[in-house]
């Protein structure tokens, strides 16, 4: 799901999405989709109710079963624990 930004509103999202689309390697998931909802909600504001746009976009990957390591070849994966 992504957070919406300026600059990933309608054309230049579909056109970003479909240059990262074909992009091929065997260390990359490949992208399946993407999906784009709005829907008007109702919100309270100052004590009163007022109908908000709610807008969400999210990209579909392929799904890989099991671990990443698993899946990734000709890579060393390095692990730094959280301080």
């Amino acid at each position: 799901k992504l957070n919406l930004k300026p600059g990933l509103e309608g054309e230049e999202f579909i056109n970003e999405f479909n240059k990262v689309k074909r992009i091929q390697h065997r260390n990359i998931t490949r992208f399946v989709g993407h999906c784009h909802h709005i829907e008007q909600v109702p919100v309270e504001h100052n004590g009163e109710y007022v109908s908000a746009t709610v807008e969400e976009r999210a990209l579909c990957f392929e799904y890989l079963e099991g671990s990443l390591d698993k899946h990734l070849s000709g890579m060393i994966i390095l692990y730094f624990p959280h301080f």
